[in-house]
């Protein structure tokens, strides 16, 4: 016979379990997302500057902050996209720069067209 305590546990293993599952994120769908946030970043239009900081917040989060206006600027694709990317970043542990060909160099780039400001005043 099953004991509370038991079945306590087991009740939380099997969130955990949901859970875990809700937050899963593959790598390739990482990768995806961060090409989908590029495409946006780089382009002028409405999306650049909060698709730049979710770009930029996963690479250096404690000097680039993600606001819950800047996601909610996104359209439904981009918001998506910005999610896998936060999940990836978050779940996977994996830096976005490692995840994209010449990673460090198109984020500096990306800082540098978008943000001059701020490169100026931390130089």
């Amino acid at each position: 016979m099953e004991t509370e305590a038991s079945t306590a546990i087991r009740g939380q293993i099997s969130e955990a379990e949901i859970i875990c599952a809700e937050l899963s994120v593959t790598v390739g769908e990482y990768h995806q997302a961060l090409e989908t946030l590029w495409s946006h970043a780089i382009n002028e239009g409405g999306e650049r500057r909060p698709a730049s900081l979710v770009l930029l917040g996963a690479y250096d989060p404690p000097n680039w902050a993600i606001t819950f206006s800047d996601l909610a600027s996104l359209d439904y694709k981009l918001l998506k996209a910005a999610m896998v990317v936060l999940r990836g970043r978050l779940v996977l542990g994996i830096e976005p720069h490692t995840m994209i060909k010449n990673g460090p160099s198109r984020l500096r780039q990306l800082m540098e067209e978008v943000f001059p400001c701020y490169l100026q005043a931390n130089q």
